[in-house]
C-alpha cells in the first residue's frame, strides 16, 4: 500500500533555483511541475505559509504552476521568499526556499585601472564598477587599446591576451601595448552597459628590486559549469616572481596539479580550467615569491550549473483511508 501511494502522491520533477535574480523592470517567471495521480494542483505559498494569488501590478499565477513576477519601475524593491506546493488526494509535496531578488535600475559608472609594467612581463587592466549596489554583477564585455575594440580569441596556454574575470592581461608587454585602455561593462541582471574612461598603461625598463606586490587578484568569480574560466594572480617584476597554485579540499590546501585542472598561463600569473565542473569550485590560492619574499592572492570561485533537475519527493506523505489517516 505503502508503494502505490508514493507512486499516486505528487513529487517535484521541476522547481526554480534556491535563489532567483531578475531585472525589477522586466519582471521574471517561475515554473514548477509536478507528477502524480490524480494530477497534483500546484500553488505558491509566501514565506508564512499563506497562498499566493494574483496581485494586480506585482504578480500573476497561473493554472499549469508558473509564477510571474511582473515588471515594477520603483526603484526600491525588496527581496522576498516563496514555495512551490503540489497537492492531490494522496498528499502534498513542497519544494525548497525560493528567494526572489529583484534588481532595479541604477545609477554606476564603468571604471578601468591600469598601473605600469615590467617590458617582458605581464600587464594586467581591470575594469571594475563605481556606485553599483551589488558590483559583482557588473562584468567586462568589450576591452579597447585606444579606441580600437581588442579581438580575443579563446583562453588558451599560447594566449598574449586573456581575460581572467574582470581582467585583461598582457603577456610579453612591450612599449607598444603602453597607452589608453578601457572597457564596456554590462550589469550582468539588468543587462545596462557603460563604457570606463580610459586608464592609461605604462611600460617601463624595471624598477627597484623587491618583494612581489599584487597587481591583479580574482576576489569572487563565478562561472557556468561547461565554460573555460582563468584565475588572475599578476604581481609586480622586480625580479619576475614565480607562482605556485593551491585549492582547498576539505580544510587541506593541496598543489594545483596543472595537467589535470587545466594549465598555467604565464608562469602561473594565471591559473585556467578547461571546463569548470561543480567541483572546481571553491578557494584557490596563488603564492607569488622571489629572492625578497612573497605575496599570496585568495580567489572564490562559484560554478553555477542550470542544467540540473531534481525530482524531490515530499517530506511528509499525507494519506486518506476510509477509516484511517496515515503520515509516512
Amino acid at each position: 500500500v505503502r508503494g502505490e501511494l508514493a507512486m499516486l502522491a505528487p513529487a517535484l520533477v521541476q522547481e526554480p533555483a534556491p535563489r532567483v535574480l531578475y531585472a525589477a523592470r522586466a519582471g521574471t517567471a517561475l515554473h514548477c511541475g509536478a507528477r502524480g495521480d490524480p494530477p497534483p494542483r500546484v500553488s505558491w505559498l509566501a514565506d508564512d505559509g499563506s497562498v499566493l494569488h494574483d496581485q494586480p501590478g506585482l504578480r500573476r499565477i497561473y493554472s499549469n504552476g508558473t509564477l510571474e513576477m511582473l515588471p515594477s519601475s520603483a526603484y526600491e524593491v525588496t527581496s522576498s521568499t516563496v514555495r512551490c506546493r503540489a497537492a492531490n488526494v494522496h498528499g502534498t509535496a513542497v519544494s525548497r526556499d525560493v528567494t526572489l531578488v529583484p534588481v532595479p535600475d541604477e545609477s554606476w559608472e564603468a571604471v578601468a585601472n591600469a598601473g605600469a609594467a615590467t617590458a617582458g612581463g605581464v600587464a594586467a587592466v581591470t575594469c571594475g564598477s563605481a556606485g553599483a549596489r551589488d558590483p559583482e554583477h557588473v562584468r567586462a564585455a568589450l576591452w579597447y587599446h585606444g579606441d580600437t575594440v581588442l579581438h580575443l580569441d579563446p583562453p588558451s596556454q599560447g594566449s598574449r591576451y586573456l581575460v581572467a574575470g574582470n581582467t585583461l592581461l598582457i603577456r610579453d608587454v612591450s612599449h607598444s601595448d603602453a597607452g589608453a585602455y578601457s572597457c564596456l561593462a554590462r550589469h550582468a541582471v539588468t543587462g545596462a552597459t557603460r563604457r570606463a574612461r580610459p586608464a592609461l598603461l605604462a611600460v617601463t625598463a624595471g624598477g627597484a628590486s623587491s618583494a612581489p606586490r599584487l597587481l591583479a587578484t580574482g576576489g569572487e568569480l563565478s562561472v557556468q559549469a561547461g565554460h573555460p574560466v582563468c584565475l588572475p594572480c599578476v604581481a609586480s617584476d622586480h625580479p619576475p616572481p614565480q607562482y605556485t597554485w593551491y585549492r582547498e579540499r576539505e580544510g587541506r590546501l593541496q598543489p594545483v596539479q596543472a595537467a589535470a585542472e587545466g594549465w598555467a598561463w604565464a608562469g602561473g600569473a594565471a591559473q585556467c580550467v578547461r571546463r569548470a565542473a561543480l567541483a572546481s569550485a571553491g578557494l584557490w590560492i596563488c603564492k607569488a615569491y622571489n629572492v625578497f619574499g612573497d605575496a599570496t592572492a585568495h580567489t572564490t570561485l562559484h560554478v553555477h550549473d542550470d542544467s540540473l533537475s531534481v525530482v524531490v519527493a515530499p517530506t511528509v506523505l499525507v494519506t486518506y483511508d476510509v477509516s484511517d489517516t496515515f503520515i509516512y
